[in-house]
């Protein structure tokens, strides 16, 4: 739902206002993606939104794959799951 939260922000001028927000934002790619105005030095709290959001959702999410994969017993020293003992 981060994911989704961050295309709303970024592209949604009718729910995210540019008066309050500012210009609806285009992804971009350096090394890693991030999403960015038309002028790269106009810095908007719709940037700062939307990048916040996808940051926070890329990470939550690679948390969440971990823990999953550690409830079904995946080990991650061996590389495989392991069987419980006993």
């Amino acid at each position: 739902m981060g994911f989704v939260a961050t295309y709303y922000v970024s592209a949604n001028a009718t729910v995210y206002p540019e008066v309050f927000y500012g210009p609806v934002l285009k992804l971009r790619v350096n090394v890693v993606p991030y999403f960015a105005s038309l002028d790269p030095d106009y810095v908007t709290s719709r940037t700062w939104l939307a990048n916040a959001h996808f940051w926070l959702s890329f990470f939550l999410l690679q948390g969440h794959i971990w823990h999953a994969l550690r409830s079904a017993g995946f080990d991650f020293r061996q590389g495989r799951v392991s069987q419980p003992e006993g």
